[in-house]
């Protein structure tokens, strides 16, 4: 298509006849010897008219002119051949159209429109058949237009007509959709998806009503930027600003000096009225249209200048070449700097290229217009601290450690001549090994200063010997000879197949792991050479008179089992001698031993039993419970049996149900069932820790206060370690307590996991989850499940896919649903070692912790989070203070 033409005279003479009237004539620049005064672009009616940019700019490209009193005409409805002229100018192609002049249309037009009605009919921007329609030709040219025909020939003329055929389904967003014509629906999507047309302040397009003058104008000021641009218009990135010139750089680097005159217009994208010269800024996207080498209209249609963004690690920089270097993915890479390139700061503040720090984080804001970098953000400074922390890995280069403060992995370079101290003597790099807990100081980014707080002690394996008299020392012995160590006072013992090992299961002859802390205490033993085994209902056939070993009955074959001076026995809750057996056990008696290998290590007489009830009557008083340790026993209950459950204060034997899961607590003289307590899993908050008395406070979701202790019978379990101590849990951790009646049996640490709900099938009571690292989680939602959204406990039919949700579960399955809800939040700076932080109302900043692999999308797309900018709005999802999604506005 060709170039529009633009000839004073040949555009005047056209809009005479596409207006039918009298119109003013614009002089031309020679005739008044002023090119500054030839031009009318703004009008009596439209100084305070919304429409007066867009006439401005249709005037300066001469597509619309004033009447013959001076005015526009702002409110005047247009005619079909006037939209139709409009269109055909618009597009450049008047001087095909004047090839057609001299043929015919039978739709009754002007002699002035004909050859563009003509040119419209043949490019495609008219249908025949949709204008013929009901005796349509007769006065076509002279009929007024209606907002959804002229939606049709803009969209033609930009020719998108495709892309409205395939439009033409979808219902548009207006409330009077109903109202637009089928032939004229997908014509009407594509001009509003493209921003030309828009509804109402109360979202109606009203379809048929007739268009003005100044509603024309904005459509076709909107749609010239989907045509070629005119010879006369000079698009780019402003450069500089003179008193009379500006100059402005194209996308082709090609820089225009454009002269300025008194009557010369300024606007902005957002404003519908003239700016002054002096809110032109450099940097600024320009639009500039010009007569005889004169801007007659200037529009701001961007604060900035277009750009893509390269992110990398700040290496050097070269003021006087204009080059800077960056490291991105280990590759160095030079860029040319803009002679003009702003600098700014993680503050948001303005800098300087010299201010930059080696190994900062850096966005360069390429212009895609002269390939130069135009601004330099810094996101991440190398920090400068002092902390502390433990070694995980260390060479001359570089340094990394767990630090004590953020519980995280930081890597660090060092300096060339980094301070290494011990007990104020100095070390080298050599004297430095893993798990060395350190002080550090970190300058810049580097790490400049090494103080060892406390040297890392191998692991001492060895067979035990014993304790001193206090249990303070321990005593092994190896191929170095016999040494003692002391103990940490939290020292953990752990032993494959016991729930919970103190200092008295580990027996002479054991083979011991002995690790250390910092200090050289002894922080935990394991006993490497021997798994135990427990074992339930046996019948104690003997007891040997010097209590070196017992007799049971093992699946009816006779068992001995080696008793030692380290044997516990326990009886009704407390821990004796095994010198004192014979006045709690006697012969023929039903025992529990814990074995390991063939040795006794805990005995009691038989008192109950967990297992899954298999049968259960309680009329006849019978109850079957299988155990996958002894298998199915068949119990009978006692005359005063009763059933206990936790938070159910009244219960009788009928609440007990086939599949419960149960401990059944026996008489000790007949075994008969007295107790019934029924497992129930409940979610506790930890208010507080005692790690000396080993006593715990937590409320239930009833904010019953609750007091467990940490015996040998309450195991703490972890998702991830196969041991879990008091110090795995803290004030304020949210974690499942299993109980058999009211009696604590375990603590369970969650593990959590965000995502987005796919599917929630009611029918077969499961929940498919789709978490944020991608895996696809199936839960049972029949049983030991529980959905909140906020304080309400809800349904999952009452679950949306999309929306986000936290999956909490326990070593066995246990599930706490939760669903997340969106916190709106403004940016105030993304911190570095996987922090935000944001800014509220009152000016507080608050800062929150990032997941590791934290999502960050605008709209559909996934972003960096470097593209967060201060004040930006964002949601964001929060699970237990962690951040896994933010989603920018």
């Amino acid at each position: 298509m060709k170039q529009r033409i633009h000839r004073i005279i040949a555009w005047t003479l056209v809009l005479l006849m596409a207006f039918g009237g009298t119109y003013a004539f614009a002089a031309t620049g020679a005739s008044s010897g002023n090119a500054d005064s030839a031009v009318k672009i703004i009008f009596p009616d439209t100084v305070n008219h919304w429409s007066q940019r867009y006439v401005a700019k249709l005037a300066a490209l001469g597509i619309v002119n004033g009447l013959g009193d001076g005015t526009y005409g702002a409110q005047i409805n247009v005619k079909q051949q006037e939209i139709i002229a409009m269109a055909v100018r618009l597009m450049g192609a008047e001087e095909e159209a004047d090839k057609l002049s001299n043929m015919g249309t039978s739709l009754q037009v002007s002699d002035w429109a004909r050859k563009y009605v003509l040119y419209a009919l043949q490019e495609g921007i008219l249908d025949p058949s949709e204008e013929l329609k009901n005796n349509g030709h007769i006065n076509w040219g002279e009929r007024t237009a209606k907002r959804e025909w002229v939606a049709k020939v803009i969209i033609r003329a930009l020719g998108k007509d495709q892309e409205a055929k395939e439009s033409a389904d979808r219902a548009a967003s207006f409330k009077d959709n109903h109202d637009i014509s089928a032939d004229a629906l997908g014509y009407v999507n594509v001009a509003v998806d493209l921003g030309i047309i828009t509804g109402t302040s109360s979202n109606e397009f009203l379809p048929l009503q007739s268009i003005d003058r100044a509603q024309t104008a904005a459509i076709f000021a909107r749609a010239e930027q989907y045509l070629p641009q005119s010879e006369a218009v000079i698009k780019g990135a402003l450069t500089a600003i003179t008193a009379d010139t500006l100059r402005v750089r194209d996308e082709s680097g090609q820089v225009h000096m454009i002269s300025l005159g008194n009557s010369t217009a300024y606007y902005r994208f957002d404003a519908d009225k003239q700016i002054l010269k002096s809110d032109l800024a450099v940097g600024q996207q320009v639009y500039v249209v010009l007569r005889d080498h004169l801007a007659v209209y200037v529009e701001v249609i961007s604060d900035r200048e277009p750009t893509e963004s390269i992110f990398g690690q700040f290496e050097r920089v070269d003021t006087a070449a204009r080059i800077i270097k960056i490291k991105i993915d280990g590759q160095e890479v030079e860029f040319e700097l803009d002679e003009n390139v702003a600098v700014i700061d993680v503050d948001g503040r303005g800098s300087s290229l010299s201010q930059l720090i080696p190994l900062s984080e850096i966005e360069l804001k390429k212009s895609t217009l002269s390939s130069r970098i135009i601004e330099i953000v810094v996101k991440d400074k190398p920090i400068s601290k002092r902390s502390s922390g433990t070694i995980s890995n260390i060479n001359p280069e570089e340094i990394t450690i767990l630090d004590e403060e953020t519980n995280r992995l930081e890597t660090y370079p060092l300096v060339e001549q980094v301070i290494v101290t011990h007990e104020g003597k100095s070390l080298t790099l050599d004297d430095l090994v893993i798990s060395d807990e350190i002080a550090y100081r970190v300058l810049n980014g580097f790490v400049t200063e090494i103080t060892v707080t406390a040297k890392y002690v191998e692991p001492v394996k060895g067979t035990f010997e014993g304790f001193n008299e206090k249990k303070t020392t321990i005593f092994v012995r190896n191929e170095e000879g016999a040494r003692g160590y002391d103990l940490a006072e939290d020292v953990a013992v752990h032993i494959e197949g016991m729930v919970y090992a103190t200092t008295n299961d580990i027996f002479s002859g054991d083979i011991l792991m002995l690790t250390f802390d910092g200090n050289g205490l002894v922080r935990s033993i394991k006993v490497e050479n021997r798994n135990v085994e427990h074992l339930q209902m046996l019948e104690l056939v003997s007891v040997d008179e010097n209590l070196e070993f017992i007799v049971v009955k093992v699946d009816k074959a006779p068992r001995l089992l080696y008793l030692t001076e380290d044997t516990i026995l326990e009886a009704y809750g407390l821990e004796y001698p095994v010198s004192e057996l014979s006045k709690y056990i006697t012969e023929k008696q039903r025992i529990d031993v814990v074995l390991s290998g063939e040795y006794v290590q805990r005995i009691k007489r038989s008192e109950g039993y967990t297992g899954k009830v298999k049968d259960y009557n309680p009329a006849a008083r019978k109850i079957v419970i299988s155990n996958p340790a002894i298998g199915d026993l068949s119990l009978n209950l006692s005359p005063y049996a009763f059933v206990q459950i936790i938070n159910q204060s009244s219960t009788t034997l009928s609440d007990v149900k086939i599949g419960d899961e149960v401990r059944v607590v026996l008489s000790p003289e007949d075994l008969l069932v007295t107790q019934i307590q029924v497992k129930r899993t409940l979610k506790h908050t930890i208010e507080t820790i005692n790690a000396t008395n080993r006593m715990i406070t937590a409320l239930d979701e009833n904010n019953n206060k609750r007091y467990l202790s940490l015996n040998s019978s309450l195991a703490i379990h972890h998702p991830s370690k196969p041991y879990a101590t008091i110090h795995d849990l803290s004030a304020g951790q949210i974690v499942t307590v299993t109980y058999y009646g009211s009696s604590a049996e375990s603590i369970n640490i969650l593990d959590y996991k965000f995502g987005t709900v796919e599917h929630a099938d009611r029918l077969y009571q499961n929940l498919t989850v789709q978490t944020h690292d991608g895996q696809i989680l199936i839960i049972d939602t029949s049983k030991n499940f529980e959905l909140t959204r906020g304080a309400q406990k809800i349904e999952i039919s009452a679950l949306n896919p999309g929306d986000r949700i936290s999956i909490a579960q326990d070593h066995e399955g246990y599930t706490l649903a939760q669903v997340v809800l969106r916190q709106m939040k403004i940016i105030n700076q993304v911190e570095s070692i996987g922090e935000i932080s944001f800014v509220n109302q009152m000016g507080e900043v608050e800062k929150m912790q990032l997941a590791p692999d934290v999502i960050v999308r605008a709209g559909n797309s996934k972003i960096s989070l470097n593209d967060l900018k201060k004040n930006d709005r964002v949601y964001v999802y929060v699970v237990n203070g962690v951040i896994y999604e933010i989603d920018k506005l």
